[in-house]
């Protein structure tokens, strides 16, 4: 055990550090970065003060913590890819398939 709570580990720290270890590779490369969240970051807010949530645990405020992370730290990377010349924009919300009306509508 690392310490950390399993959802920000999972869902954030992991992608985080495999992202700051690749950076290098795929700017020479320009590659591309790609950070998937979820709507449940507008339910998120980040306990600066419990981080791992110890004091007080629930299972959703954890989620929604966790990919608040993740939007932050895509704003973060858009925002320095820009300023150093790199591309780097936030597409925006996407629909998957699997949340489309019918399986007939494409995502948009």
């Amino acid at each position: 055990e690392d310490g950390f709570e399993l959802q920000l580990a999972t869902n954030h720290l992991g992608h985080f550090l495999l992202t700051a270890l690749l950076l290098d590779l795929v700017e020479a490369t320009e590659g591309r970065i790609t950070i998937v969240s979820s709507i449940a970051h507008k339910l998120g807010r980040i306990h600066l003060n419990d981080l791992m949530l110890e004091e007080s645990y629930d299972p959703t405020k954890a989620y929604g913590q966790s990919k608040l992370a993740n939007m932050q730290f895509a704003q973060e990377m858009s925002r320095r890819l820009i300023a150093t010349g790199s591309a780097g924009e936030i597409p925006g919300l996407r629909r998957a398939r699997g949340q489309c009306k019918n399986s007939q509508t494409r995502p948009r």
